[in-house]
């Protein structure tokens, strides 16, 4: 099987528990997971809903409909300053648009405000 959500904890209620049961602290096996996800997410992601031809367009989509920040959100011109750096610098190391976009996605995707959602 190539589904690789089956290494992240789920969030879930124990049989005869009647608590809540949620990874608290995730480690490097968990954090490990949740890249690999996001890797594997993001060629499917960036051709479909992030597309490489339009950066500008698609880093403000990761940061405002992926990661959640709205534009009036305290963090989201970082957040969007960071993505977009990060894509140029990608780019300037000799990466595609697409290659950095796709790194881009990896990026927002374990970023806390996705990857702390609970995937």
């Amino acid at each position: 099987s190539d589904d690789l959500s089956r290494g992240i904890a789920d969030d879930a209620f124990a049989r005869n528990q009647p608590d809540f049961v949620q990874t608290s602290r995730p480690g490097t096996f968990h954090a490990a997971g949740i890249e690999r996800l996001c890797e594997t997410l993001a060629s499917r992601a960036v051709n479909t809903l992030f597309p490489a031809d339009d950066v500008t367009s698609s880093t403000t989509k990761l940061v405002e409909q992926f990661m959640g920040l709205p534009a009036n959100h305290s963090r989201h011109a970082a957040a969007l300053a960071a993505l977009s750096s990060h894509v140029a610098d990608v780019v300037a190391a000799g990466g595609t648009p697409g290659q950095a976009m796709q790194s881009a996605f990896v990026v927002a995707c374990t970023s806390p405000d996705v990857s702390g959602a609970g995937l």
